[in-house]
């Protein structure tokens, strides 16, 4: 059952926003929602595990996730310690307002059609950063109009140092016809140089559209396909993670495992026995 949590039943409809922190021991849970307002949150400290729109993922420190009217999610405190998320809310209408003066021409975060929400995977620094414009906003005794807009405004901007310039909003069908072909695995394992065959251009021409695009270089792309046919084949198959590493194209066994653990939060065994867990 789920429950749906409404801005005016929880709080004055004068509020415009509002932060605050939970902590989730192991096997703890927040139940499964939606909700009529946007919010966004990140793992500041642990790991959770997110459920949303049907789809459970681990989540570490540093995850990031823009969550969007109707997605229905729930948390539920995972690792050894459990997991402390910060979440920023705030009134549809103020969002509404602020991405007309400020981003209109953005695609990400809450402005797209995408099955599932949009998240991302914040550095040390960009998480002290943020975590540290979280306590100033929390310490305000009111907040205003003016002190949601600056906070949207610094995260944006620490989005975007980190991120590619505008993205275009749409990919051209050569593109996503190539890694739509990366995906045999078969070739995924040819890296970059298969996916500049696939798509048929120049390595220079194919870097470009993907930053346009995606706001990643060609390399993190590939990646990103590797490690996601990595975690079906942990959860799906009885293979030897070195095998699963060596058929994924990583060359290395202690990279895989770092790009893993970026990716979703836990080492490639830990995702394994949590997902095998689940079902």
């Amino acid at each position: 059952m789920s429950l749906t949590l409404r801005w005016n039943r929880l709080m004055s409809a004068r509020r415009v926003a509002q932060i605050s922190w939970s902590h989730k021991a192991v096997g703890e849970e927040f139940p499964l929602h939606d909700h009529d307002y946007p919010e966004v949150f990140w793992v500041s400290e642990g790991v959770m595990r997110h459920t949303v729109n049907g789809v459970t993922t681990e989540l570490g420190r540093g995850r990031l996730v823009f969550i969007r009217p109707l997605d229905r999610h729930h948390f539920l405190g995972a690792g050894e310690n459990g997991g402390t998320v910060c979440n920023f809310a705030l009134r549809r209408d103020l969002l509404a307002a602020a991405r007309r003066r400020y981003f209109a021409r953005h695609r990400g975060a809450w402005w797209h059609d995408a099955a599932m929400p949009l998240g991302v995977q914040l550095s040390g620094a960009e998480l002290r950063a943020l975590d540290q414009a979280a306590r100033e906003l929390a310490s305000l005794r009111t907040l205003t109009i003016a002190d949601v807009d600056r906070f949207l405004l610094n995260l944006f901007h620490l989005l975007r140092e980190r991120e590619a310039p505008e993205r275009q909003a749409t990919e051209p069908a050569w593109l996503a016809a190539a890694r739509r072909e990366l995906s045999d695995p078969q070739k995924l394992a040819g890296g970059v140089n298969q996916l500049v065959r696939l798509a048929g251009c120049s390595p220079e021409h194919l870097a470009r559209m993907v930053r346009r695009v995606h706001g990643v270089t060609p390399t993190d792309l590939v990646n990103a396909q590797r490690l996601d046919w990595a975690a079906v084949e942990l959860q799906f198959s009885s293979r030897a993670i070195a095998d699963i590493s060596l058929a994924a194209g990583f060359e290395s066994l202690s990279h895989f495992y770092h790009l893993f653990r970026r990716q979703h939060g836990v080492t490639p065994r830990q995702f394994r026995l949590r997902a095998r867990a689940l079902t």
